[in-house]
């Protein structure tokens, strides 16, 4: 272990930690270093689900400690949300409430979903969900319960602050090592630039929505073609005299919207997808237990490269491109009733089709559609389909976020930032990026980027109970 500097140890209280000390940890704001900017003992960049985890995971250990830590949050929304323009009237989680951010590890803790149904409701909120029959909550639900636990971080967090760069900080006078880490951050709503130093940073921020390449230039045209992630709060836009709308992609977010908007709206929906039919999600009990169980971590990072991929390969129908069997069911249950003579057809499905190209279509009733260009996948032949609105489910990048933020690092980290997509970035079983220890001594850990190594439960919700700790302990025993 490397040795805390004496400035860290003297900022520090000597006392035992106190029941409120660590939940007052952002009050007591970082010292000061010699350039003005604030020192602490732990950022977190992002604030979502994965950095929260471990934030829950660090209160927990709070009696264990000897001395207090000075922890910041960076998080560019206004307020802890998640996914919250997919939260859809009714949709349910995909994973069990079980896998919450404690049960796994501490069934008792005050973190867990059953506690906060009973914190909310009483007695009267849990019998209502035990009569629900069901381990899925609504996804509506759920994200109140991540708000919760979030509120209870609010002194350490800052929101609207965008982290844009960590980058080492300058050497000390007769320092060949770099010791801290300076992180920018950029407040959202004024525009001002503040810099932090700490020496363990933790990269959470989460995946940027991507958008077809053939579509960036027509979204930034027209409020009508979006990224799912978007989906809520341009609704009422794509309800307001669409008569046609496409739903770009082949999973779960693409079906649900497509189910919503046919439901919500008098227009003709379709759906379009490069495979020959939507395919449902395999949740089967030994599945999960091979793909999704915390010890499937340890038999993916033991592979080799080549392996790894394949087995990435093999098992991405658990997760991508795929749709839970109830809604390809309703799915096609009201495609057939609008093939009775009575049923107007308003439902339909595009397979293996690809988007290759759009365009901004004025008609003549001066409404401005979009041309969309589908290629067959299998034949290769073009047909031209003009559409009033577009959303596209096409997923997240969460490699690049990672990437922007860590460049200026590149000289001192082992393997490059730029290639991070095939897992040449070097990260070891415990998340944290391997640095040049000749250079640099301070530490960097990555959450929801390490698919490449870690396996598909890297960017989803299901071990961050057990992940958070694991990050949290090695936190605590580079720090104390």
């Amino acid at each position: 272990m490397i040795s805390k500097e004496q400035e860290y140890a003297s900022s520090r209280s000597s006392s035992p930690l106190s029941a409120t000390s660590v939940s007052s940890l952002a009050t007591n704001p970082g010292s000061v270093d010699d350039d003005g900017s604030e020192l602490y003992d732990l950022i977190l960049v992002g604030f979502g689900p994965a950095a929260l985890a471990i934030a829950i995971a660090l209160r927990e250990k709070e009696e264990s400690l000897d001395e207090g830590l000075r922890v910041l949050a960076l998080e560019k929304q206004d307020s802890f949300a998640w996914h919250s323009g997919m939260l859809l009237p009714d949709s349910r989680m995909q994973i069990s409430f079980l896998k919450d951010f404690a049960t796994l590890r501490s069934p008792r803790s005050e973190f867990t979903f059953l506690n906060y149904l009973y914190s909310s409701g009483g007695t009267d909120r849990l019998l209502g969900f035990i009569n629900e029959s069901s381990f899925y909550p609504l996804r509506e639900e759920y994200n109140s319960y991540m708000s919760w636990c979030a509120d209870k971080f609010n002194d350490w967090v800052r929101y609207s602050e965008q982290a844009i760069s960590i980058a080492a900080s300058p050497l000390a006078d007769g320092s060949t090592i770099h010791d801290t880490l300076t992180i920018t951050s950029l407040n959202t709503k004024s525009g001002a630039l503040s810099s932090y130093k700490t020496k363990n940073v933790v990269v959470c921020v989460g995946g940027k929505p991507v958008i077809p390449p053939c579509l960036k230039t027509v979204a930034a045209q027209n409020p009508r073609v979006i990224h799912s992630s978007q989906f809520l709060s341009s609704v009422d836009k794509l309800k307001e005299g669409c008569r046609r709308i496409a739903v770009i992609g082949a999973g779960q977010s693409a079906a649900e919207i497509t189910e919503y908007l046919h439901g919500a709206t008098d227009a003709e929906v379709d759906i379009i997808f490069s495979q020959r039919a939507l395919r449902p999600s395999d949740d089967s009990p030994f599945v999960n237990e091979y793909v999704f169980n915390p010890e499937s971590i340890d038999v993916m990072y033991s592979l080799p490269s080549d392996l790894r991929q394949a087995e990435l390969d093999h098992n991405r129908q658990t997760n991508y491109s795929v749709v839970r069997l109830e809604i390809l069911e309703k799915l096609h249950t009201t495609m057939y009733a609008e093939k009775l003579p009575s049923r107007r057809r308003r439902l339909g499905m595009r397979s293996n089709r690809r988007v290759v190209g759009a365009e901004v279509q004025r008609g003549t009733d001066d409404r401005e559609g979009v041309l969309l260009i589908l290629q067959d996948t299998l034949t290769g032949a073009k047909e031209t389909v003009e559409y009033d609105a577009v959303v596209a489910a096409t997923g997240y990048d969460h490699i690049a976020p990672c990437v922007n933020l860590l460049t200026s690092l590149e000289p001192l980290l082992v393997g490059d930032v730029k290639s991070n997509a095939s897992g040449i970035l070097t990260v070891d079983r415990s998340y944290r990026v391997q640095v040049d220890e000749k250079q640099i001594s301070a530490h960097l850990w990555l959450q929801g980027s390490c698919e490449a190594t870690h396996g598909l439960g890297d960017t989803l919700l299901s071990n961050l109970s057990i992940r958070g700790e694991e990050v949290a302990d090695q936190i605590i025993n580079q720090v104390c």
